[in-house]
């Protein structure tokens, strides 16, 4: 831990730097590293968040959007933005990925699916937007390091216009949508089993976009899978709960949403296959490796059910099957976790 956060973090507390415990936590996907504190029979959570890759302002002005409608989030003690260091309360150990089987997902992720609509009600003024320049930029994450340097595949100038008409056909599906506050990383290991209920963290991310981006990420997790006709019962009660919330215009029905939950969770799997494959890459956390199989099992998937209605998501498939597919099997991580 630096001798600056620790002495920043003595200061906050009204303490002496040598009376304060500090344990390491795991990084995150991005550049933060994280402590946990103990002082006083109390327990923190600081954050080194480097000014040049990280702005702890969106991380604060998320928190006290999604804690106005009743979001359990940490607890902001105190933040230092020059420094990038960040004292909060303390959500303890009890991630929902460690929580979650076949008798307990039912409930947990109807208190998840619950607080999707929750932060759905939070404010989005002068939120960054999900617009079509970025859901395009996160899938161009696929073609500069999925494919060309983790796979080694060079791609012809027919494979790339096919894959801008998939591309630009997930833009229009995702844009289209009714929007509002998209955590963007709701998933099991962003989400806290408390006494009181859910809490989530990693949020600072949010912006103004689809509907259904949060519960692709929920059910669709890249960490944990489960049977897709259970998937789509879950997606259902979540459409119910959209319409109750007024969310939805009376004419989106449940085939159209489905389509467009589908489509959200091709775009959100066809971006996480290039992060993963960055994050081995450039910054040596290989453990995501093991992860892509799950993923690349929702993008094919995704690709077949849409298909039934676009062609161009077919021409995709046939070609990720036969193109891509081979040379995924001869990889050391091609059988996961």
């Amino acid at each position: 831990m630096k001798t600056h956060l620790l002495q920043w973090c003595a200061a906050t507390l009204l303490c002496e730097s040598h009376q304060i415990q500090v344990n390491p936590l795991g990084g995150d996907a991005g550049f933060r590293q994280y402590y946990r504190l103990q002082h006083g029979g109390n327990h923190y959570i600081a954050t080194d968040a480097p000014v040049e890759h990280i702005d702890n302002h969106a991380f604060v002005d998320i928190a006290r959007r999604l804690s106005a409608v009743g979001v359990a989030v940490p607890d902001i003690i105190a933040v230092d933005f020059q420094q990038g260091f960040l004292l909060q309360s303390d959500l303890g150990d009890a991630l929902l990925l460690n929580q979650l089987n076949p008798d307990t997902v039912d409930d947990y992720y109807s208190q998840a699916l619950a607080m999707i609509i929750q932060m759905q009600d939070a404010n989005t003024e002068n939120l960054p937007l999900y617009d079509a320049q970025l859901l395009q930029r996160e899938m161009m994450l696929f073609t500069e390091w999925f494919i060309p340097k983790l796979l080694g595949v060079t791609l012809n100038d027919d494979e790339s216009a096919m894959i801008d008409e998939v591309f630009k056909v997930l833009i229009e599906m995702a844009t289209t949508q009714p929007q509002a506050l998209v955590h963007r990383d709701f998933h099991s290991r962003n989400i806290h089993c408390l006494k009181e209920g859910l809490a989530t963290i990693d949020f600072q991310d949010a912006v103004l976009g689809p509907i259904t981006y949060d519960a692709v990420s929920l059910l669709k997790d890249c960490y944990i899978r489960w049977p897709a006709n259970q998937v789509e019962q879950w997606f259902e009660d979540f459409y119910t709960a959209l319409h109750n919330a007024g969310r939805l215009t009376p004419e989106a029905n449940f085939p159209q949403m489905l389509e467009a939950f589908h489509a959200m969770g091709l775009q959100r799997h066809i971006k996480v296959l290039g992060i993963f494959a960055r994050l081995s890459l450039r910054d040596n956390k290989h453990g995501y490796l093991l992860d892509l199989p799950l993923v690349i099992e929702y993008t094919l998937e995704a690709t077949q059910v849409l298909a039934e209605k676009h062609p161009t998501f077919n021409a995709f498939h046939q070609w990720f099957t036969q193109r891509l597919s081979p040379i995924i099997a001869q990889q050391a991580w091609s059988h996961g976790r």
